[in-house]
């Protein structure tokens, strides 16, 4: 089924972190700083991260680094992306996500965007994968399940 043993690995290991557990809830990093989860909405706020430096292009560093394991062409990068998205979107109980990186930040070369603001990727290739699973952007590289009551977002900075 995967290709990518790195997108095998991570889907392992955002379905141990992400499913549920009937007596802890959900994944909370710092669940004595943060409130109880009831049922509210559920955002990864970062995930991504893949490295990926177009061929017509040299590294910014020596030491360039991104998520995962290289990859050798154009299409494993979409095909993981799909992979990713699919993967944290397939829980109910998540509601959305942040995708990281919107540019690449010197040595840290994994956003879809060259470090000058170039395009690096097929942006419509990109948000095709998002409109795809049912997704919607609200801002800066956000985006949610359609559907998700969006006045519940805000709600969730006030009863925390």
């Amino acid at each position: 089924m995967f290709k990518d043993n790195y997108l095998r690995a991570m889907t392992v290991k955002l379905f141990k972190i992400f499913k549920p557990d009937p007596k802890k809830g959900v994944f909370r990093r710092y669940p004595d700083k943060e409130c109880d989860y009831s049922g509210q909405p559920y955002m990864i706020d970062e995930f991504g991260g893949t490295k990926w430096i177009p061929e017509n292009q040299k590294a910014f560093a020596d030491n360039s680094w991104g998520n995962g394991d290289g990859l050798e062409t154009v299409q494993e990068f979409y095909d993981r992306l799909e992979g990713l998205v699919r993967t944290i979107l397939g829980f109910k109980h998540i509601c959305g996500f942040c995708y990281k990186q919107l540019t690449d930040v010197e040595q840290e070369e994994n956003g879809i965007y060259n470090y000058n603001r170039s395009e690096k990727f097929d942006m419509k290739r990109i948000a095709g994968i998002f409109n795809s699973l049912k997704t919607e952007e609200v801002g800066q590289g956000m985006f949610l399940k359609k559907g998700v009551d969006k006045s519940n977002l805000e709600m969730e900075k006030v009863l925390c």
